[in-house]
C-alpha cells in the first residue's frame, strides 16, 4: 500500500495524467478502484477479515458462501472469485508460456 499512497499523492499534487483515456496512471487508477483495504483479526487461532460490501456487488471478490482462492504477497492480499481465479490463470498461463518455462528453468537451476 506504500507505493499506492505514493501515487495517490502524486495525483493529488497534478491529476492531469489521468485525463489521457490510455494512460499507464490511468490504468492504475481503475485497478485501485477495485481494491479495498480490510482489517485482518485473529480470531481463535485463524485469521478473519470483513470484505467490504462495495468491492463484493461489484463482483470483484466473492459474496459469503462463494468458493474463493486467496493470493498473498509480502504486502498483498488478494481474494478472488474462484471462477475468475481460473479465467486470469489461464489467460496468463496461454500468454505468457514462454516466459514461464524460462522461469521454470531458472528456478531448477538454484
Amino acid at each position: 500500500m506504500v507505493e499506492h499512497r505514493r501515487v495517490l499523492t502524486m495525483l493529488a499534487r497534478d491529476a492531469s495524467p489521468l485525463d489521457e483515456p490510455t494512460s499507464e496512471l490511468t490504468a492504475y487508477a481503475r485497478y485501485f478502484s477495485t481494491s479495498a483495504e480490510v482489517s485482518i483479526r485473529l480470531e481463535n487461532n485463524r485469521l478473519s477479515f470483513t470484505i467490504p460490501e462495495r468491492v463484493r456487488k461489484l463482483r470483484v471478490a466473492p459474496s459469503s458462501g462463494e468458493t474463493a482462492v486467496a493470493f498473498a504477497t509480502r504486502n498483498m492480499l488478494e481474494i478472488w472469485p474462484c471462477e475468475q481465479w481460473l479465467s486470469h490463470v489461464r489467460a496468463f498461463a496461454g500468454e505468457y508460456a514462454d516466459q514461464i518455462a524460462v522461469l521454470a528453468e531458472r528456478a531448477e537451476e538454484h
